[in-house]
């Protein structure tokens, strides 16, 4: 082989060995502003998705399928981190959550017993997104949240008004596969009641990304 071809099968393979990295790094570039908007929609559909889906009226039929399917069956960590108000904080992975869900913790029977209309509701708000971190497979954010509840009692009619029960801050981090953003890790923080105060509603933010979506209807 002369040192000209050889020379030049070297600059071959130089060539589809960068060729090769840049590929494989394109998904971790920093995106344009158009992208980074589009990204922070998509944050405010899941995150919609995750509290409707979590949301509690007895009139309804619940689908746990649903709920189950926003997690992110490829992290092989703890997908939930809990930090209540006292305690230490504790976690679960995918296949706990998915073990619960599927066998309905949190059952029509259990509810029931409170009254034939039951209702928790989320309040949720002020997206903060950690622009910085925003990535082309990876979304990560923080939401305010409050949890309201409604009893109606089954024999006398009477209802409790609706009552603030639990608030505080979730950290959400989106990671994209398969074609779709699921839920890799999900941290709950948990603060004393009405330390919470939300000024921008999902309504403002559903009109600020112009996200063709009606909270709750749209998820339920």
């Amino acid at each position: 082989m002369t040192t000209k071809w050889y020379k030049v099968i070297i600059s071959v393979l130089v060539i589809i060995f960068l060729s090769g990295c840049l590929v494989f790094d394109n998904t971790n570039l920093h995106m344009d502003e158009g992208d980074i908007i589009v990204a922070k929609g998509d944050g405010v559909r899941i995150a919609s998705q995750f509290f409707a889906l979590n949301t509690y009226d007895s009139e309804f039929e619940h689908n746990f399928d649903d709920l189950i399917n926003l997690l992110d069956p490829e992290q092989d960590g703890e997908i939930l981190m809990i930090d209540p108000i006292n305690g230490s904080r504790y976690s679960k992975d995918y296949l706990t959550l998915e073990d619960e869900l599927e066998n309905h913790i949190f059952t029509d029977e259990d509810i029931l017993k409170y009254g034939d209309s039951y209702k928790l509701e989320f309040e949720f708000g002020d997206f903060r997104f950690q622009e910085d971190n925003i990535r082309n497979t990876v979304i990560p954010f923080r939401v305010e949240f409050k949890v309201k509840e409604t009893i109606e009692d089954v024999y006398d009619g009477s209802s409790t008004p609706e009552l603030l029960t639990d608030n505080g801050t979730i950290f959400f981090e989106l990671r994209r596969h398969s074609s779709r953003w699921w839920i890799n890790q999900i941290t709950i923080n948990f603060r004393e009641l009405g330390a919470v105060s939300i000024d921008e509603d999902i309504d403002y933010y559903i009109e600020k990304y112009d996200l063709d979506m009606e909270y709750p209807d749209d998820f339920r």
